[in-house]
């Protein structure tokens, strides 16, 4: 399955507000694609150049982040007069090589130099909110009894749930 073009990227920096003694500094740049683009090397480079005119020396920022949007599908795309395809399709080509040759071997396993040798930070996932309403396997399963509240004067009923479960259903075992 082909990832989805996207036409503008969004490239956002901040310090820590937390840490009001330290200076302060935040800040965005939207960049235009002069067409939709859906390779890493391309949007590299876009957001590259969107930090060259975001960073100011001085600061120690706290938080940096890519949002890709005006997404469309890779197959519906609109090119200008002065694209090349062939190199469309070559880049295209090495970006699938890519992805076959990090899942195989692992994901990392080839990257662009932009994005650093050497990582000596990770993720905070530690803090993340479950994924309730976005991921099937962090809905949880409820055992036993429901507790139902009729909302304010009302009383609190048990309900029993059905031997099955209800884990995407569509029902709810909710209603009295």
């Amino acid at each position: 399955m082909s990832r989805p073009r996207n036409h503008v990227i969004t490239v956002f920096i901040t310090t820590n507000r937390f840490k009001p003694d330290e200076p302060q500094y935040a800040n965005s740049a939207v960049m235009q694609l002069p067409q939709p683009a859906n390779d890493t090397l391309t949007l590299i480079q876009a957001a590259l150049r969107a930090v060259e005119r975001l960073y100011r020396p001085g600061y120690q920022y706290k938080k940096a982040g890519v949002l890709l949007t005006e997404l469309s599908p890779a197959s519906v795309v609109q090119t200008d007069l002065f694209s090349d395809p062939a190199q469309q399709e070559r880049w295209g080509a090495l970006m699938r090589t890519v992805d076959r040759l990090n899942q195989r071997f692992g994901a990392g396993t080839v990257f662009c130099a932009a994005e650093g040798i050497e990582k000596d930070w990770q993720t905070r996932a530690m803090l993340r909110s479950p994924g309730y309403t976005t991921r099937w396997g962090e809905l949880l399963v409820v055992v036993g009894a429901v507790v139902f509240w009729g909302g304010l004067g009302r009383t609190i009923q048990l309900l029993p749930l059905p031997r099955h479960g209800f884990r995407g259903t569509g029902g709810s075992p909710f209603r009295p």
